[in-house]
């Protein structure tokens, strides 16, 4: 009988994006096993892609609000279309319009149930419902699925929107859509008493998640390891088995089964610069080098790193043995 390989994919997105090469260059685990590792160019970059990526391989565009709800629930949404649409703050100048997204907000609940309850009753005879699994996390449902390409929120965080807003067919009627909430939420007593307070305001949403509703093809994970809501629609829909991410490998080892798994680390670039760096060091200590260890030991055959950035980073034992290589990795950092 063929033996098992244990094989660890770490998807650590923006783990290249706002921190410098001699940072990098003190992670001496994480430098050794990038500098060993072939890398392979894989399709678009980003979080949400490098997900989808990892579950599919015919259906190119799946929809991430419907997984997403999926992962929310863990049972299959209800019928219908269904969109995420995320409460956000975006600022507006001359020529730009800066999509600050939701991060520091700090959204509470009653806002988010008025908000939303303002939005069903406004919107109540094109038949829209809007949920907060979370009061950063919004959906809208729909009869039929809207004919757009938009893009997810992760990725418009701190650029001019005017570019991003989504495109497709039915696009100028969802722009004229958006400013209709725009006008509704400024009015809105929530935005008023934010206002009062100093608060940024909650002056927009951002739609995405538009795609096919269909379920991944089948994987070859063992398990996927992580927190993210997104992660865990997938792991249901594809009958991945899903575990909480746990705080270091050593933990990790002991609880694994052999076989492919996926292990999905915070988001570096939802982080300020200083805390950035601290949990930078804590991966350096906690994940690369015990994963580095385990390789050298032979305890896992092979470690992907995956920084959601279009490359995928494979190093083997085998390819430890290339003391005189440096790969080029670091002129991925931006």
């Amino acid at each position: 009988m063929k033996q098992v390989k244990t094989s660890v994919t770490l998807l650590i997105p923006d783990l290249l994006d706002g921190l410098t090469p001699e940072l990098l260059r003190q992670q001496m685990a994480l430098t050794r096993l990038m500098d060993r590792a072939d890398a392979t160019v894989i399709r678009a970059p980003g979080f949400e892609q490098s997900l989808v990526d990892a579950f599919y391989h015919e259906c190119r565009n799946p929809s991430l609000a419907w997984l997403s709800r999926l992962g929310e629930h863990q049972q299959p949404p209800a019928q219908g279309a269904w969109l995420r649409a995320d409460p956000v703050h975006m600022a507006a100048d001359i020529d730009n319009v800066l999509m600050f997204g939701n991060q520091d907000l700090n959204i509470r609940q009653h806002e988010s149930d008025a908000l939303i309850d303002e939005l069903n009753r406004h919107f109540q005879e094109q038949g829209w419902r809007f949920f907060a699994a979370d009061p950063r996390r919004w959906y809208l449902q729909l009869a039929e699925s809207p004919q757009l390409h938009c893009s997810p929120l992760s990725e418009v965080i701190g650029q001019n929107v005017r570019e991003l807003l989504p495109g497709g067919q039915d696009s100028l009627y969802w722009h004229r859509t958006i400013n209709e909430i725009q006008m509704l939420l400024y009015q809105s007593p929530v935005n008023l008493a934010r206002r009062e307070a100093g608060d940024r305001e909650i002056n927009s949403i951002w739609f995405w998640g538009d795609g096919e509703m269909k379920r991944p093809e089948l994987t070859e994970w063992c398990a996927a390891w992580g927190d993210d809501v997104l992660l865990r629609g997938l792991a249901i829909a594809s009958g991945t088995g899903l575990n909480p991410l746990p705080d270091q490998a050593a933990t990790w080892q002991a609880q694994h089964t052999a076989g492919r798994h996926l292990l999905v680390l915070s988001d570096l670039g939802a982080l300020a610069e200083t805390d950035r760096e601290q949990v930078l060091h804590s991966y350096e200590l906690d994940w690369f080098a015990p994963l580095l260890s385990m390789l050298l030991n032979r305890e896992v055959a092979k470690i992907e790193i995956n920084p959601c950035n279009g490359t995928l980073y494979r190093v083997t034992r085998g390819l430890l043995a290339r003391f005189w290589r440096r790969s080029n990795w670091l002129d991925q950092v931006v």
